[in-house]
């Protein structure tokens, strides 16, 4: 709690405004007399120009809150910036007008004539109160939101980049703690939420929680490509590129589309199709010199793939493309018929976080190819352990059941 608190003043002193309202909603959520949670949601609120939300807010505080004077001062100057001079006359004047109106003293009035801030504000309210007593029809104007706000879109999209590429669902535990109407209408967090189902295997609800951040906003690209990773994690090849499809006739100039695009080609063993997006994609980085490995290995020049996989291992600060590089550097050493080296890539591609019931698949082939049947059903055995229904794993498991039995 203490490391949220710190984190709320410190987004108060960054005029991450955003932030502060999730840190104080969080504060809130467990401790909900917290007055310093209170004062800076309402000043959040008021910075941002959210005039009707802070004084909708303000209504459901706790009786304690409701004259005291600083939380007074935000909220009539919210009033004041809404013209809505009858709410404060409410709140502030209710005996002055009481031979017209009965309205409840809510702010008992020492309270008011101890504070000139309240006096200005009661006074102004009367004054105007003839003129416009109404709040206006006109959109609220809401400030734009740093980039540095922690719920920034932009600062959302990074945390789902990240997550993903670390497989650290951790990252974005904290956008699933939001449960107020404005998150859940909020495509970028509706997308991270969804990303966070996924990272913790709950696949299904991920993935609709994706499809509902596609359809509240279309021009979100983070919740296109997440989508499209869903379709990939779950091979089902022709949603992913119909999805594509859409998604590059909305962008077609993004060069993350490429990127995902030529995954997908690759995955799906269609080597030819990527090469256009390898080429879109121009700048060359780890990732595109990965994929484009792969497209060379399934060419058939291994030696020049092993080549790239091994320098992209040893010195990119990914973890999640060391992973996939040592993998397919054991692939490459297979396929060479080296298979200790082999077996030692696919060790290394497990101690980088690579996925489990693949390498171990993997290793359980590479003994297969070197006749080591025993050990062949032992590593697909232990894949299938991982992943009951992985296709390769039961398909070879059943090859060598097979060539067991026949020595007996």
């Amino acid at each position: 709690m203490e490391e949220i608190m710190k984190n709320m003043k410190k987004s108060m002193e960054d005029c991450s405004w955003k932030s502060v309202m999730f840190y104080a909603d969080m504060i809130l959520q467990s401790k909900k007399d917290c007055y310093e949670a209170v004062f800076c949601r309402l000043y959040a609120l008021y910075a941002m120009g959210n005039f009707r939300e802070l004084e909708q807010w303000a209504e459901s505080l706790p009786k304690q809150y409701i004259a005291d004077e600083q939380l007074l001062i935000i909220r009539c100057k919210a009033l004041l910036e809404n013209k809505d001079y009858s709410k404060i006359i409410t709140l502030l004047a209710a005996d002055a007008v009481a031979d017209e109106i009965i309205l409840p003293i809510i702010v008992p009035k020492e309270v008011v004539e101890s504070s000139k801030m309240l006096k200005y504000f009661r006074d102004t309210a009367l004054f105007n109160s003839g003129r416009t007593e109404t709040p206006p029809t006109t959109t609220e104007q809401k400030s734009k939101a740093s980039p540095n706000d922690h719920l920034h879109p932009e600062a959302i999209t990074n945390s789902i980049i990240r997550a993903m590429m670390n497989k650290d669902p951790t990252i974005l535990h904290k956008y699933t703690l939001l449960s107020d109407s404005r998150s859940e209408n909020d495509a970028y967090i509706v997308t991270a939420c969804g990303c966070y189902r996924i990272l913790c295997e709950e696949r299904e609800s991920g993935h609709a929680l994706l499809v509902k951040a596609t359809t509240i906003d279309q021009s979100c690209e983070i919740a296109w490509l997440c989508l499209i990773y869903s379709f990939m994690q779950a091979e089902e090849w022709n949603e992913a590129i119909s999805t594509l499809k859409i998604v590059h006739n909305r962008y077609p100039n993004s060069k993350s589309v490429a990127m995902f695009a030529m995954s997908i080609h690759l995955k799906a063993d269609s080597p030819s199709l990527a090469l256009p997006w390898i080429e879109m994609v121009g700048e060359i980085n780890d990732f595109v010199k990965h994929e484009h490995a792969v497209l060379t290995m399934l060419e058939g020049f291994h030696s020049a793939a092993l080549k790239v996989f091994v320098n992209i291992e040893e010195n990119s600060e990914e973890r999640d493309l060391k992973a996939s590089s040592a993998i397919n550097a054991g692939h490459c050493q297979r396929l060479m018929k080296n298979y200790e080296e082999a077996l030692n890539q696919y060790n290394r591609a497990i101690s980088y976080g690579a996925p489990m019931q693949e390498a171990l698949a993997s290793i359980g082939f590479t003994h297969h190819l070197m006749g080591n049947i025993d050990d062949a059903i032992l590593y697909y055995n232990k894949s299938l352990a991982v992943d009951p229904v992985h296709p390769f794993a039961t398909k070879m498991l059943d090859i060598a059941l097979k060539s067991a039995a026949k020595r007996l």
